[in-house]
């Protein structure tokens, strides 16, 4: 797809490099610039920049049968045998 390409390196300690859209990402999403792009105000804002992940229960999905039954399957020892 081309949507994310090799930006430049930082000029901060370890030099990260840093990641740039391409053409072909602001296209696909009907964006005239890399400045169309929501800034971290308006993703703080909508919750999509939150520093924990949300617990199954608070969001009110699932139920305790199905983290029961991801519990039972953990133990596997079929999948590690020679």
């Amino acid at each position: 797809m081309d949507w994310i390409k090799f930006g430049r390196r930082k000029m901060t300690p370890g030099r990260p490099v840093t990641f740039v859209v391409t053409q072909h990402f602001l296209d696909h999403f009907g964006l005239e610039s890399a400045k169309d792009l929501p800034g971290l105000k308006e993703l703080k804002s909508a919750g999509l920049l939150e520093s924990t992940i949300p617990n199954v229960k608070e969001t009110g999905e699932g139920t305790d049968n199905e983290e029961q039954d991801l519990s039972e399957n953990l133990d596997q020892p079929e999948l590690f045998e020679e």
